[in-house]
């Protein structure tokens, strides 16, 4: 049976770890690089399932699909790398890993005409406005019990 996936290269490896250790993330995660030769995208991350972490001695799970990801220049690789390890985030007390979306999505147009700072700002605004009301709505059910 042919697999989808394999080791990935020396090469992809060494940037991962060399990346990490710029990063300097303030919890210790294992990671697994697997190359995926099927993914529709350079990289993405995925968190590994509590029994699967036993198993295979990793946390997430970074997939590359090499033949896009070796087209790339050092400065998109490195980019689009920052954002996946970004996604991840680690409850510091119960040590719960989750991934997370990026607070800035949005339309190129968009940015040029309003500037990242402005559109940053909204989307945090709306996230903000969003648990407020979700918070309030548990607050009322919680006062009619």
């Amino acid at each position: 049976m042919d697999s989808k996936f394999s080791d990935v290269s020396e090469d992809t490896e060494k940037m991962f770890n060399d990346l990490l250790k710029k990063i300097n993330q303030p919890f210790v995660l294992s990671f697994k690089l697997l190359n995926n030769e099927k993914l529709k995208v350079a990289v993405k991350v995925q968190k590994v399932a509590e029994v699967y972490q036993y198993i295979c001695k990793a946390d997430v799970i970074v997939f590359f699909n090499e033949d896009v990801f070796d087209k790339l220049d050092k400065n998109a690789k490195e980019i689009l790398l920052r954002q996946e390890i970004d996604k991840i985030s680690v409850n510091i007390d119960s040590g719960k890993i989750k991934l997370i979306k990026p607070d800035v999505v949005t339309f190129s147009g968009i940015l040029k005409k309003y500037g990242f700072e402005k559109v940053a700002r909204a989307n945090q605004l709306n996230d903000l406005v969003v648990e407020g009301d979700k918070l309030a709505k548990e607050a009322e059910t919680f006062f009619e019990k």
